[in-house]
């Protein structure tokens, strides 16, 4: 099960980003791209819970290497977390904290396996990908990646620190925020964690959030 939700959120955010590239080289047209038909700051605004599942990436080969092979290979994270959202159709701000717990395989680098148990803060920062299309956004109007845009919140980039048993770590990453009801946030992306004593690590993250 596990392995099937990081493979499904990796070929989601593959997805979006192989459409979004293609529709903005072919450009056939140019539609309006609002968010009021997302939701509204009343409706994407709150405290949230979730949780997380992640994996440390050795190689984006999912189809050559498998999940354990690439996305999961160095280790995979099931964690909670806890926040508060805002967004206001032009601005997307969320700092959370969170408790990771690493379980599967874990091997040795370096001459270190990955800290196990992980906790810390991080905060993701936002837009509209109108914002950075100026107003618009070229789609196109059928299909899987009009659903997927038509559901997106904004892309983010994410910042922060975390801590574990005798190490610490600076945390900077990227990533997607949708909208999949009015109580429900997804989010897909990925970090980098430069540890102090530990080899840094490449996650691949996939989170669900509930909104209060």
């Amino acid at each position: 099960m596990k392995k099937a939700t990081l493979f499904l959120a990796a070929a989601a955010s593959l997805v979006v980003a192989q459409a979004t590239a293609a529709d903005i080289a072919k450009a056939p047209m140019r539609v309006n791209y609002g968010t009021a038909n997302v939701c509204n700051q009343n409706d994407c605004s709150g405290f949230i819970v979730g949780v997380s599942l992640s994996g440390i990436s050795t190689n984006p080969n999912v189809i050559g290497n498998g999940i354990n092979g690439s996305i999961a290979a160095g280790g995979e994270y099931f964690g909670v977390h806890a926040g508060y959202q805002y967004w206001d159709g032009k601005f997307y701000l969320s700092p959370e904290a969170f408790l990771d717990y690493g379980f599967g395989n874990q091997p040795i680098v370096g001459g270190q396996a990955p800290v196990k148990l992980t906790y810390g803060a991080y905060v993701d920062v936002g837009a509209p990908f109108a914002s950075i299309f100026g107003g618009v956004q070229p789609t196109n109007t059928t299909g899987i990646p009009a659903l997927l845009l038509s559901q997106t919140l904004a892309p983010f980039v994410r910042i922060g620190g975390e801590g574990g048993p005798g190490d610490s770590a600076s945390i900077t990453g990227a990533g997607v925020a949708f909208w999949v009801n009015q109580n429900w946030i997804a989010k897909a992306g990925y970090e980098y964690e430069a540890w102090i004593s530990h080899p840094p690590s490449n996650k691949v993250f996939v989170e669900v959030s509930y909104k209060f």
